[in-house]
C-alpha cells in the first residue's frame, strides 16, 4: 500500500467519498472549494488507494511554534472497513 498526497480534484474527490462518511454534514458542491481554501493554509490530504478507492484518509497540516518545534495536526481521519 502506497500513502499518496491528494494533488488532482480527481484525487480529493475521491476522499471526499470516504470523509463523508465521518463528516456527513460536508456537501460535494462546496469540498473542492473549501479543500483548497484551506490548502492556502497547509491543508492536505493523505490517502490510501486500494482497487481505486480511497480506503483510509487523513487531513492535516504541519505547524511550528517555539515550544514544540515543527509538528503535524491531524484534523480528520477516517478508515473503510475492508469487510
Amino acid at each position: 500500500m502506497l500513502i499518496q498526497l491528494a494533488e488532482s480534484d480527481a484525487q480529493v474527490l475521491e476522499c471526499f467519498s470516504t470523509l463523508s462518511q465521518l463528516r456527513p454534514h460536508l456537501e460535494q458542491e462546496k469540498f473542492l472549494a473549501q479543500f483548497y481554501r484551506q490548502k492556502q493554509n497547509g491543508y492536505q490530504l493523505a490517502f490510501i488507494n486500494v482497487d481505486n478507492r480511497a480506503v483510509a484518509v487523513v487531513g492535516f497540516r504541519v505547524s511550528e511554534c517555539l515550544a514544540y518545534g515543527r509538528f503535524g495536526v491531524a484534523e480528520s481521519k477516517y478508515e473503510l472497513s475492508m469487510n
